[in-house]
């Protein structure tokens, strides 16, 4: 393959944990060309040169750069809006509001402007209010802005199901759906532990223990690293996004999209099952949820509404 072949244009504005290590992981799987942006000086061209030279002693031969000037992200295929304030702690993720709007606002607009025809994946926290965020301010049709939260968190239940179950991660198959925070909504009724239903193989106890596991996933590393966030696994919940946009893969998982009154919701970003492909969202996906479940998932979509209300009053 030609080094001057035309890749997809994939730029992550943002190149701190999170962005330079999803940057890596695109550029090892050959997904598409990166461009690095950050305000800090100098940040996304260090970045992007140890990227580079770590890619020489591999087989990929994608082109990484990095830089200053917002301009490097023109006509992107894909933009990854990992800027933003970590959360540090004690702090939750509505105490980052405000300042990360201040932050993602602007961007939006910029995105707008300089790659129209992009679809923008957020990463930012507090997630479904940074996406709607968003939403508003670039203008962009709703299945071209993405959140990334729920695979993520899907993720994390999947480790804690494979854990509790002294089981290999492959043979689970769980997702988690709701708010990107403490009333996320894991689908015990729709997981499977190698084609079994979770609720045969664990008991009440244990199930239990999981479902506050996962919803207590990001905090706990918060806990231990102080004055960092979790990074690994939200690169490769990016990744994988990326990836399913790009290769048009129709890949059905929880991400942060707008419904249109499936579930009963509407005029919020939430975390649903859809099909992510080529342009985006192409469906969201209505699963046999359990009542309990669905209740929990109007529970958290009233406090997201609550929220936007003060957002934008």
């Amino acid at each position: 393959m030609s080094i001057k072949e035309n890749k997809p244009k994939v730029s992550i504005v943002g190149s701190g944990r999170v962005g330079s290590t999803a940057a890596l992981l695109i550029a090892m799987q050959k997904i598409a060309d990166i461009y690095l942006f950050d305000i800090v000086e100098n940040l996304p061209q260090g970045t992007a040169l140890d990227i580079s030279q770590a890619l020489a002693g591999s087989s990929s031969n994608v082109i990484i750069k990095g830089g200053n000037d917002f301009q490097l992200i023109n006509d992107s295929d894909i933009v990854v809006i990992t800027a933003g304030l970590p959360r540090k702690p004690g702090m939750s993720r509505l105490d980052l509001l405000n300042k990360n709007i201040e932050i993602v606002k602007p961007l939006a607009k910029k995105v707008a402007n300089c790659s129209p025809n992009a679809i923008i994946l957020t990463v930012t926290n507090p997630l479904d209010i940074i996406t709607y965020v968003v939403y508003q301010f670039s203008g962009f049709p709703s299945h071209k802005v993405i959140g990334m939260g729920g695979l993520l968190d899907s993720y994390r239940m999947k480790y804690f199901l494979s854990q509790a179950a002294q089981t290999a991660p492959e043979l689970v198959n769980c997702m988690v759906i709701g708010t990107h925070g403490p009333k996320m909504v894991p689908l015990i009724s729709q997981a499977r532990i190698n084609n079994q239903p979770v609720e045969k193989l664990l008991n009440s106890t244990t199930v239990a223990t999981v479902i506050e596991k996962t919803r207590k996933g990001g905090a706990e590393i918060v806990s231990y690293l102080k004055n960092s966030s979790a990074f690994y696994a939200p690169a490769l919940a990016i990744t994988t996004m990326v990836k399913a946009i790009v290769k048009d893969e129709s890949l059905l998982i929880s991400a942060c999209c707008m419904p249109n009154n499936q579930y009963e919701l509407s005029e919020i970003y939430i975390n649903l099952p859809v099909i992510l492909g080529a342009g985006g969202i192409k469906e969201i996906v209505e699963l046999p949820i359990s009542k309990e479940e669905r209740q929990a998932l109007q529970v958290g979509a009233e406090e997201i509404k609550s929220t936007l209300k003060q957002v934008f009053s």
